[in-house]
């Protein structure tokens, strides 16, 4: 199977915390932004169930900064990301991540991205692009 475009509907909101429960940090920051997904209604994903992998766009904590953020959960760990600039292509992972992982990671958060776009529109979005996967230092 491979990504495919979804709307985020109530009972995913759940799994969605579910999967980042390890992390308190992330839960925080999900919790705070959980009334945007739950009010928003029509937020979608890039989901692959063969896999358990899926990825979706936030808000920025900041209320001043028009940015957001993605989400990927992946090999059972959700991870907070980072597109610094479109016409760059390079998703930023805020966490360390295991070389070997990242290599795996990289191609599979590209293919989430063709599929969810930048914002969540898939086509809509612009045209598809593949992305980079670097650690933030």
């Amino acid at each position: 199977m491979s990504y495919i475009l979804e709307k985020i509907i109530s009972k995913y909101h759940e799994k969605i915390f579910l999967d980042a429960c390890h992390d308190k940090e992330k839960i925080r920051l999900l919790s705070e932004r959980g009334g945007y997904l739950k009010r928003k209604g029509s937020l979608n994903w890039a989901i692959d169930r063969a896999i358990n992998s899926y990825l979706f766009v936030a808000p920025k904590m900041d209320v001043m900064s028009s940015e957001k953020e993605h989400y990927y959960f992946f090999s059972g760990k959700m991870y907070q990301i980072t597109l610094k600039s479109r016409s760059e292509k390079i998703v930023y992972i805020k966490e360390k991540i295991d070389k070997d992982l990242l290599h795996v990671m990289d191609k599979k958060i590209s293919e989430a991205f063709l599929v969810h776009g930048h914002l969540g529109g898939g086509e809509m979005d612009g045209p598809a692009f593949l992305v980079e996967l670097k650690e933030l230092k």
